[in-house]
């Protein structure tokens, strides 16, 4: 049976997660659009509204899955490469909005990878959207207040499990963002969280499993974090270059 972790985040989390990255997308013109990383599901499936796309994606396999569902839409460009590497084949070009979703905590250097993306920038309107796990959220702090984990930025088994380096605050993210550019060359646009989950990815589906938590409870809890802006399971800084 598969893991109800990986389940919770396959069937739930990367929906949420989605709906923000597109609820974001809207509010920026967006004629064209870089992702970096698409992982098994490109947002381009999701995206009708723009003239040209680039995804960049190392993972040979997930980079096959991204050609294969767009093979039929010539307005799109599936790279398998790293972003540095892609960057000297794009740097000739620019873009709208760039996405950079559940990807920075997996990075090494996060700094040097937001100053790669700077390049295919168009400064004062190059809108970046960056989303992470939040360090801060209900699960976590709930976590440390039982004395299972130290700190909520120490590493769970999930985060090594996955590779996830860095678990960020949405003040060491902005930090970090800030970092990758001279200083006052970077605006920040919004910042938030996304989806008030209380209790883990394994936790949440056996609540779900056992008719515990709905689909409309849970869409609840998505609607719940304007009371708790800074909880959410996941955080997100949208950021132009000035």
């Amino acid at each position: 049976m598969d893991d109800p972790a990986n389940r919770f985040e396959t069937e739930y989390q990367v929906v949420y997660r989605r709906k923000k990255v597109l609820e974001e997308l809207k509010r920026y013109q967006h004629d064209t659009i870089l992702e970096v990383g698409c992982g098994l599901d490109s947002y381009v499936n999701y995206i009708t509204e723009f003239k040209k796309a680039v995804v960049v994606e190392p993972s040979p396999k997930f980079a096959e899955k991204a050609k294969n569902d767009l093979d039929k839409n010539e307005r799109v460009t599936v790279i398998c490469s790293t972003l540095e590497k892609a960057v000297k084949m794009l740097e000739h070009q620019t873009f709208d909005f760039i996405i950079v979703s559940g990807l920075l905590n997996e990075i090494e250097e996060p700094v040097d990878f937001l100053k790669s993306i700077k390049r295919l920038c168009k400064n004062g309107h190059t809108v970046i959207h960056v989303n992470v796990a939040n360090a801060d959220f209900v699960h976590r702090l709930w976590a440390v207040e039982m004395g299972l984990i130290k700190s909520q930025c120490e590493a769970s088994e999930r985060n090594k499990k996955f590779q996830q380096i860095t678990v960020f605050r949405i003040e060491s993210l902005k930090q970090t963002i800030l970092e990758s550019a001279e200083e006052g060359a970077i605006e920040i646009l919004d910042m938030g969280s996304y989806f008030l989950k209380p209790f883990s990815h394994k936790q949440m589906m056996q609540c779900i499993e056992q008719g515990i938590l709905t689909e409309t409870l849970i869409d609840g809890l998505d609607k719940m974090v304007k009371y708790f802006p800074e909880y959410g399971s996941e955080i997100y800084i949208n950021y132009r270059i000035r």
